[in-house]
């Protein structure tokens, strides 16, 4: 992504869901009063940057990651957060190939489903729904970091794993490849 681009990105996207947030942050009521505030301030517009397909996908990345680090780090507050997060993704084309997953790290998705386990313990239901509307349509996409390791389809977090499994992990691959 071009420095042009990130920089576009930066003084458009954050700006408007800082503004967009803080806003919601003085109702701060319900998932209809947060519907009511996106359609007025038209935040759909945002996922049609750019007519061309490669630009949308990197635009809709960024995004995601802005949303989830911004969420992750506490930057990003309150259930209006989440309720961006949902929004974004919903609204992309219906169509498989169009969609972006939610990319985020083990220790992010974590992070978010304690954070939600919160609202559930206050008794906040809607933002536990559209959560769990998230995980039934798969809609996250867990990368690796230098902390996890692939086994398997599963990634293992650092702190589960020890010199043994890994050992085991590195010679099953050289097994396989080598021969």
């Amino acid at each position: 992504i071009s420095l042009l681009y990130t920089i576009k990105f930066e003084v458009m996207v954050e700006k408007d869901i800082s503004s967009f947030l803080e806003e919601f942050r003085k109702t701060d009521r319900t998932l209809s009063d947060f519907n009511e505030l996106w359609k007025t301030k038209n935040m759909s517009c945002a996922i049609y940057c750019s007519p061309n397909p490669k630009e949308q996908y990197d635009y809709m990345r960024e995004l995601f990651e802005y949303l989830i680090v911004g969420i992750d780090r506490g930057m990003l507050t309150g259930k209006g957060a989440i309720f961006v997060l949902y929004a974004y993704f919903v609204i992309q084309p219906p169509n498989p190939w169009q969609r972006i997953n939610i990319p985020v790290t083990y220790e992010e998705l974590k992070n978010l489903k304690s954070l939600v386990q919160a609202y559930c313990d206050n008794q906040e239901h809607d933002v536990v729904y559209l959560f769990n509307k998230l995980l039934a349509v798969q809609a996250f996409e867990v990368i690796p970091t230098h902390d996890t390791i692939v086994w398997g389809n599963k990634f293992v977090p650092k702190e589960r794993y020890s010199s043994i499994i890994l050992i085991k992990i590195i010679s099953v691959y050289f097994d396989h490849n080598i021969q």
